[in-house]
């Protein structure tokens, strides 16, 4: 989608339309699924090479220790370079790609994702301005990218931005010049404190990862704006006005996994209702309330707020954390719900008993923990009012940290 292999008819969007070009891909076996990672694809030899003879010097794939003999591979007709990520990558390594100012793709390929890697400073500072025409960049792993330079908003052809496992710890304004930008992932930034204040002028983004972003504060002013946003991994619940949660209800096209975090800052339930969480597309949804159960919280507005938060009926996974009310909502009982496949209660401290959930026909994972005043779990947990089997499709149910239970 970043490098513009396809136009959006009218009508489509463009994930589906390039999920659908990939599963034609994998029909004629150009892909395979590979045997050791069910999530990756892989090509078969014979495929790979016709690949790479037919790619020529456009497209270029380089090894780990970037030898002479390596280097000469890239000309100046080169497009995309993709390249075995090291740990240490000096600027010398890429003194050659200053004369490739026709780059569309600077693509670093981790051997172990879990392992830290190191770019040279220089890199992002000399190198990356001079490629103007670059569409996708990926920094992702380089714990020595702690910031970015400004000039990053010079690249105003990029669509695919990947800073995911950087040591960043903000983004400059600049970045929201980018106004082609479609993804930015920033996913394991853990270091990640704010996000930029200008945001919202970037009017074509459609995806934004900020997964295990553990110390982001706060969502920028605007957020709402990015009309055209589909992956919004985490929202977090502010206290001013530009940052509430009736945001949520701006962003109609939000699909996928979807956090929202800091509940105690909502202070009315009409806010959660305009969120408009049952009219989106959502497939895991996590609620989470603050984990300090002090005398400020609002019990009672928290169950009424909980009651506004009722999920798309094919919800797969829900997960409520730290909710302060007394009980759970009825949504959760009388709603099929046909497609709910995990459900994860936790620290939800003042609710004396659980919800009924043996209805639940596809129900596979139930993890209940830090019900500290549950101390009876009857058969109303499982029985429904039909006569079919509770529970009919459970295979894990796990209990932990209820210190006050004594009787099922």
């Amino acid at each position: 989608m970043a490098e513009g292999f396809f136009n959006q008819p009218s009508g489509k969007n463009l994930e589906d339309l390039g999920s659908r070009y990939f599963e034609e891909l994998v029909s004629r076996s150009f892909f395979l699924l590979s045997g050791t990672n069910k999530s990756c694809f892989v090509m078969h030899a014979l495929i790979n090479d016709l690949a790479c003879h037919v790619a020529g010097r456009i497209c270029i794939r380089l090894q780990e220790d970037f030898n002479d003999e390596e280097q000469q591979k890239v000309s100046a007709y080169a497009r995309h370079l993709s390249f075995t990520q090291c740990r240490y990558a000096i600027s010398q390594k890429f003194e050659y790609l200053h004369e490739v100012s026709g780059l569309r793709t600077f693509l670093p390929l981790p051997v172990d994702p879990s392992e830290e890697s190191f770019i040279s400073n220089r890199v992002l500072i000399d190198l990356f301005p001079k490629l103007k025409v670059l569409r996708v960049l990926s920094l992702s792993g380089y714990a020595s990218v702690i910031e970015l330079p400004s000039s990053i908003g010079y690249l105003k052809h990029l669509r695919y931005l990947d800073l995911s496992k950087t040591w960043l710890k903000w983004l400059p304004e600049s970045v929201t010049s980018l106004y082609n930008l479609q993804t930015l992932s920033l996913r394991d930034c853990t270091y990640l404190t704010r996000l930029p204040t200008s945001i919202h002028n970037l009017i074509n983004l459609r995806h934004l990862d900020i997964s295990c972003t553990y110390a982001l504060q706060e969502m920028p002013p605007g957020i709402g704006s990015l009309s055209n946003l589909r992956t919004l991994s985490r929202f977090l619940v502010g206290k001013s006005s530009g940052l509430r949660l009736k945001s949520l209800g701006k962003l109609f096209n939000i699909e996928g996994a979807l956090s929202v975090e800091e509940l105690r800052n909502v202070t009315n339930a009409q806010e959660a209702k305009e969120a408009k969480l049952k009219h989106k597309s959502l497939r895991a949804l996590k609620l989470q309330w603050s984990s300090d159960f002090d005398d400020t919280r609002d019990v009672y507005l928290e169950q009424h707020v909980l009651d506004q938060m009722q999920p798309p009926q094919m919800l797969e996974h829900l997960e409520i954390v730290s909710y302060g009310g007394p009980k759970f909502s009825s949504w959760i009982e009388d709603k099929p719900f046909p497609k709910l496949e995990r459900i994860h209660l936790s620290k939800c401290t003042n609710c004396t008993s659980l919800p009924q959930l043996g209805h639940l026909p596809l129900l596979k994972e139930l993890y209940i923990g830090g019900m500290s005043k549950v101390k009876t779990l009857g058969a109303e947990f499982y029985l429904n009012s039909s006569l079919e089997l509770p529970f009919p499709s459970l295979e894990i149910l796990e209990f932990l940290d209820m210190p006050e239970w004594k009787e099922w």
